[in-house]
């Protein structure tokens, strides 16, 4: 008799363990469509793959290998060299920038705006001399002068042709450097490798710097805009990114566009 009892109980306990089984099974389908929280917990509910918003910060953050500083690239902005603004856009009249500096800087400046540039006597490459009042443009003329030694007198040397007269030349704008201080062989090697030099951009020598003491003291690169006679309109004693948008609009405003 206990053996019989015994296996009917066990399987009477069987019996009931499945009943419960389907019961709960029954229980969870209907959680999860009346939307409890076990429908949260469900592993049907639970999104495969991440999110666009998501994967777009994760991959958007990066980490620096020194240091394992974090920072956002998402809206990082390339900074880009200033450049004159295209012919045939729509720009307000242009006003000539005023020429501000501290005191002694402008003590460094021997002619000012409102003066005549003095008639200076340049040499070319070739040896032969000029003076600066027969070398002056149509309507308006920039002179620079630079060193070879400078940065900026460098990259103002190279930016003038392909930034400045593929743009004013054709409206009676010449521009002439005067390099200022540099043997022959030096200055013509960084002329030669910016592509100046030639009739459009001539370049002249002032190796005693004779010349260049009759305009300043002191201070390379120099940038002078003047009028049909010789008369300053503007000037600058750097070549910064201030001085490119300036002399852009003082160009502009002395063809009086």
């Amino acid at each position: 008799m206990r053996p019989r009892r015994s296996r009917f109980i066990g399987r009477l306990f069987l019996c009931g363990a499945a009943l419960a089984a389907v019961c709960g099974c029954s229980d969870m389908q209907g959680s999860a469509e009346d939307g409890s929280p076990s429908a949260a917990k469900s592993p049907s509910s639970t999104p495969l793959v991440k999110s666009k918003t998501a994967t777009d910060k994760s991959s958007a953050i990066t980490n620096r290998k020194a240091g394992g500083h974090r920072f956002d690239t998402r809206n990082k902005v390339q900074e880009k060299p200033a450049i004159p603004v295209p012919e045939g856009e729509d720009l307000p009249p242009a006003v000539m920038p005023k020429v501000v500096m501290s005191q002694s800087h402008a003590a460094t400046c021997l002619v000012k705006v409102g003066d005549v540039m003095p008639d200076l006597s340049l040499t070319t490459l070739e040896g032969q001399r000029a003076g600066l009042s027969s070398l002056l443009g149509k309507k308006v003329t920039v002179v620079y002068f630079w060193r070879a030694d400078h940065v900026d007198a460098r990259q103002q040397l190279r930016d003038v042709a392909p930034r400045w007269i593929a743009q004013f030349a054709p409206h009676g704008v010449r521009f002439i450097g005067v390099n200022v201080g540099d043997a022959r062989d030096v200055a013509a090697r960084e002329i030669e490798a910016a592509g100046a030099g030639h009739t459009d951009h001539p370049q002249f020598l002032d190796a005693e710097k004779t010349e260049f003491a009759r305009v300043a003291t002191e201070r390379l690169p120099r940038t002078y805009v003047l009028d049909a006679t010789g008369k300053i309109l503007w000037l600058d004693i750097e070549y910064s990114l201030a001085t490119r948008h300036d002399l852009r609009e003082a160009l502009r405003a002395a063809l009086g566009s």
